[in-house]
Order: structure tokens, then sequence, then C-alpha cells
């Protein structure tokens, strides 16, 4: 039994031009495997809670994480200060701040972006960069496979509108992943001479915005088929936790936040995105002879200078990929 677990990175709206792609996720991990992923998982979170933290308040959440916190900034000698002492003196600059604001909706709004980064205000920059590259080497030290779809915000149909990224993406990953249950069955069933069946699960974020989506479109898969065929190894429905309690859908967003910032980056040779993508890279899914399947990268084609888009066939005519 394999388990997918789906996480997303960047947001489906056009009007969101913070994030230049809507990128879908899929870890898969085998059951036998749980374990040792989430207790991985575990210790490094300890290594960075403050003393009375509970380790369940301790979500990898990229987004929340790795980014800049202005209070830090302004306190001296941040780093050298204890964990404890450290968030006494953000929360107290952040109490100000929201004391200054003259409108109830900015001292709102405020307060819930200090509530998405409260976790972890005890980490310094450095320390949180850290993080998220421990996290990275757990992941590429795992027996794992990988599923994404991409979708740029460049692209015609998403411009359009004729192109639901929600469902887009979905419907790619779920059907690839659905395939290598398939083909991983054939493959190992000729290596030990007998027959083998795979089957897997799907878990995802509870995303109150687009469950009843993919919830009503899974079910239609099951009725009428996908658009390349028909479910054969996805058992059951979609199952949607709250991440904060599934070490593996916190793994799925990591992967899926540095797929989508090597992308927005332009897939730029050198980079330090770069870099943590060639991590993953190897554990998108191939077929025997080593063909890329497993993650697509939706941008108008001849665009892109990716690693995805050569290894595909996609990347500019200039570089001699036709």
């Amino acid at each position: 039994m394999f388990l997918l677990y789906l996480d997303a990175s960047g947001t489906p709206q056009a009007s969101d031009q913070n994030t230049k792609h809507y990128v879908l996720v899929g870890l898969g991990l085998k059951e036998s495997d749980w374990y040792k992923a989430d207790s991985s998982l575990g210790l490094i979170k300890k290594r960075y809670l403050y003393s009375s933290q509970d380790i369940s308040e301790f979500e990898i959440h990229v987004k929340q994480f790795d980014c800049d916190i202005k209070e830090q900034n302004e306190i001296s000698d941040f780093e050298k200060l204890s964990y404890e002492v450290r968030r006494e003196k953000v929360l107290e600059l952040q109490r100000i701040k929201i004391a200054r604001e003259p409108k109830l909706e900015q001292k709102l709004k405020r307060i819930k972006r200090y509530k998405q980064t409260d976790p972890y205000i005890h980490l310094s920059r450095t320390e949180r960069t850290k993080l998220l590259d421990e996290v990275l080497e757990l992941i590429s030290g795992l027996d794992i496979k990988l599923f994404s779809d991409a979708i740029s915000k460049s692209h015609p149909s998403f411009m359009s509108g004729s192109l639901d990224p929600v469902k887009g993406a979905f419907t790619q990953v779920v059907t690839r992943f659905d395939k290598f249950l398939d083909n991983r069955a054939v493959w190992e069933g000729r290596y030990a001479g007998e027959a083998y069946t795979h089957f897997g699960m799907l878990i995802l974020d509870n995303d109150g915005a687009t469950e009843q989506t993919i919830h009503n479109l899974f079910l239609d898969f099951r009725k009428r088929g996908h658009p390349f065929g028909k479910l054969t190894k996805v058992i059951d429905v979609p199952f949607f936790a709250e991440s904060h309690q599934v070490s593996a859908l916190q793994l799925a967003d990591v992967v899926a936040a540095v797929v989508r910032r090597y992308l927005d980056k332009g897939g730029l040779s050198g980079s330090r995105e770069e870099a943590r993508f060639l991590k993953l890279f190897k554990f998108f899914d191939r077929d025997p002879s080593g063909k890329l399947h497993g993650i697509r990268h939706y941008i108008p084609a001849k665009s892109c200078d990716c690693l995805i888009c050569h290894e595909r066939g996609h990347g500019p005519l200039e570089h001699g990929v036709s």
C-alpha cells in the first residue's frame, strides 16, 4: 500500500501575483515507512522548540517560518539571547505595533499575520533556514516517490480562465500516481516472476477552499473516468486531515514550496533554489528507461529553461531542445 500525501504551494488565483505558479505535490510513501518519516521529523522538531512549546504546535509550514520576521531585526544581539527571551521581546514589539494601528481592521490583519509566525519567533532567520534544509535532508533520505504538477500563471489557458488550476493539477497528480501503481505491479511481477498488486490512498491537507472541489472531482473520476482513462489502483475516497497532525503532509508542504520557489525563480542555474530542488528531482517518478513522468511544468511552450522542461523536451529551441 502506498499513501500519497498531497499539498499545494502558491495560490490558484490569477489576481495573486505574489506567486508565479500553483504547485500541487504528492509525496508517495509505503505504509511500512510511515513510522520512520514521522519519528524522524519529530526528532528534528524537538531540537527547535523553546522550553514550554508543545511539539503539536510546531508545524513545518514553509511559508510561515522561512520568511522575514521583522521584529527580530529590531532586537539587539537577537541571536545571543535564549529562545525564551527572544520570544518575549518579539511578542512585546508585536503588541506595541498592534496597539498603534488606528483601525480595527488593520489590528486584526496584523494579529492574523503574527499568529502564523508565532511558533517560530524564537528562531533566528539562520536557524529557520537550517530547519528547512534539515527537513529537506530528511526527505531526501526516505524511500519516496514524488508526483507534481506546476501550473504557470503565464500560461494562456490559466490567464483566460479556461483552466481550473486546482482541478487540473489534481487530475495530473492523481492519474500519474494511479499509473505508477499499475506499472510498478507489472515491473515487479516481471522481475519476481509472479503477480503483484499495489494500491494507494490519498491524504490531503484540510483546505476548506478546495476540499469540496477535489472531493467532487474524485467522485466524477469514479463514475465516469478521467481524461486519460479510469482509476484502477487508487482506492476509497480522498481523506482530508489537519496538516499540523500529519507529519507526511508537512513533508509534502516542503516539497511543494521547494518546487514552486525554484520555478518562480525561473529555474535559475546555480541558485539556492536550484540546489534545493536538485535534492528532490531524482525522486519524481520515472519509468525503467529513466523517462520523467512524475512532474510537469505547465508553461508556454519553449519559454522555460528549467530542468523539468529540458528533461521532458520542452525547453527553448535555442538550447538545442526540440
